[in-house]
């Protein structure tokens, strides 16, 4: 009979310690849940690509990516290495998908430079040189 009592406390406790293992993992899914709430998401950014250690001369290829599935207004822009503006190259409303940007680097002269994407909610830029 005592044997019997004790398998009882030990499966008593076993389920005690269950359901409060799960009660902690809904509660933290939902605190999760409760934060994420009005946070940009990834499909709101545009993706900027590298040169790849490319120098660039003559004609350039910019690329990037939209990912929203409604157009979305960028500016593309060339800066000089205080942040100048130098030319904005498009500003216009681009769809979903790949998008490719072509500038003649020969009117740069030789240092470094910053291109890059402004939307409503972001601002990439990279830099590039020219020697």
């Amino acid at each position: 009979m005592i044997l019997f009592k004790i398998n009882i406390e030990a499966i008593k406790l076993f389920l005690l310690v269950s359901l409060v293992i799960i009660t902690l993992v809904i509660l933290y899914r939902a605190l999760l849940r409760y934060l994420s709430k009005d946070r940009i998401k990834n499909e709101d950014f545009c993706t900027l690509y590298s040169l790849e250690d490319y120098t660039p001369s003559g004609i350039t290829e910019f690329y990037f990516v939209v990912q929203n599935e409604t157009p979305i207004l960028i500016k593309f822009q060339i800066l000089d290495s205080k942040w100048n503006l130098i030319e904005t190259l498009k500003e216009e409303e681009y769809s979903k998908g790949g998008h490719i940007i072509r500038y003649n680097m020969d009117d740069l002269s030789a240092g470094i430079y910053y291109y890059g994407i402004k939307t409503e909610n972001q601002e990439t830029f990279k830099k590039f040189n020219i020697d």
